[in-house]
């Protein structure tokens, strides 16, 4: 085993975006919830992903929660609506990790990268 699969994630639901210290975030309305879609290549269709949510206060991001596992569809993507509790004003990142199973024993289990996202009343 020693390959690394390849997981992007993209954000959608947003209305703008801003940037904080030269990062974009996806900018959500309050009564939005945000959508997260992953997709993994090459094609792990049945396997799982699982996504970290985490929120900057007090000078650095904080582990909200990590989701239970989510089975890859047909063309090796899912998407999840997060649950952000007292979203407004408050800044975000999601990024999700492919979880190797049993069945994979090519690749391995591999994070991606972050996406921002804060919310606007």
């Amino acid at each position: 085993m020693s390959g690394q699969v390849k997981v992007t994630q993209a954000l959608s639901g947003y209305y703008t975006t801003t940037t904080y210290g030269g990062t974009t975030y996806r900018v959500y309305h309050r009564t939005t919830r945000p959508t997260v879609t992953t997709t993994v290549s090459p094609d792990k269709s049945g396997q799982c992903v699982k996504f970290q949510t985490q929120r900057y206060y007090s000078g650095a991001w904080h582990t909200l929660n990590t989701s239970a596992r989510f089975t890859l569809g047909s063309k090796s993507a899912v998407s999840s609506r997060l649950s952000l509790s007292n979203p407004v004003s408050q800044r975000f990142r999601v990024r999700s990790e492919y979880v190797r199973s049993s069945k994979d024993t090519t690749d391995v289990s591999t994070w991606g990268g972050w996406q921002y996202l804060t919310v606007r009343t």
